[in-house]
């Protein structure tokens, strides 16, 4: 018996590729630029914070773009869907 094919393949895969093109068109060098600022080293304490900035920063993105890409794809898929 032939399976019956998923009217919504097309739009499915309009998602992912479009979720994934975010993530490395715009997640990856927002990512890469983030983490190479520097912390001028006025004094110990303001070095330390701004370290300490960066990492709270750097585990941001590394958890929010992937999500944020999800959601672009998501929508994306609905677009499509409302489109096609």
């Amino acid at each position: 018996m032939a399976k019956t094919p998923d009217p919504n393949r097309f739009h499915r895969i309009v998602g992912w590729v479009f979720a994934t093109g975010f993530l490395m068109l715009i997640g990856l060098p927002v990512l890469l630029t983030s983490t190479m600022g520097e912390c001028l080293p006025h004094d110990h304490q303001e070095v330390s914070d701004c370290l300490a900035n960066k990492r709270i920063e750097f585990f941001a993105l590394i958890f929010g773009l992937p999500v944020l890409a999800a959601v672009v794809g998501w929508l994306t898929y609905r677009w499509s869907k409302f489109l096609g």
